[in-house]
């Protein structure tokens, strides 16, 4: 990912996102089609697949771009290849947005970039889930309180925000 543009302008925040796949043929193209309409520019996104025997992988050719890196190989479970994922991101934030999942909007990653304080990175940033049906439908919203200052040790008491 070095000759992409995501580090060319080292004064833009960067996202990697990481999308752990296995045998998604029926989700996938949801996942790519929602990380492909962000207005935000400076995306990293990482597919790592635990060897799919389906129609993932021509899937994943058809939505080929210069910001998507792909690595299909075995691995020994979801945490091994969000590891796997991880260790190549590049970007200042990493954000876990599985085979199946969307954005909430195409500008979200952009309203995240410009939200943030110029001279501040914080650490940690975390938002709603809004739970949808197989067509997109809106079911609920998933919201949790977390803590006003959020630390590493205060995970140690169980997830304090909405993860996948």
């Amino acid at each position: 990912m070095a000759d992409t543009d995501l580090h060319k302008k080292s004064s833009s925040l960067t996202f990697s996102i990481v999308t752990i796949t296995y045998n998604a043929e029926k989700v996938l193209e949801r996942t790519l089609r929602s990380v492909q309409s962000q207005t935000y520019p400076f995306v990293q996104h990482l597919l790592i697949d635990g060897k799919s025997s389906d129609g993932t992988i021509g899937i994943v050719k058809k939505y080929q771009r210069a910001n998507l890196f792909f690595l299909s190989e075995e691995d020994r479970g979801l945490y091994d290849a969000m590891n796997k994922g991880i260790m190549l991101a590049e970007g200042d934030y990493i954000l876990f947005l599985n085979a199946g999942d969307a954005f909430h909007s195409p500008t979200l990653l952009e309203d995240v970039a410009q939200s943030i304080p110029q001279n501040t990175q914080p650490d940690v940033l975390y938002g709603e889930t809004d739970i949808v049906d197989d067509a997109g439908r809106f079911i609920r919203n998933r919201r949790l309180s977390a803590p006003e200052v959020l630390t590493w040790e205060s995970f140690q008491r169980g997830m304090l925000v909405c993860h996948q």
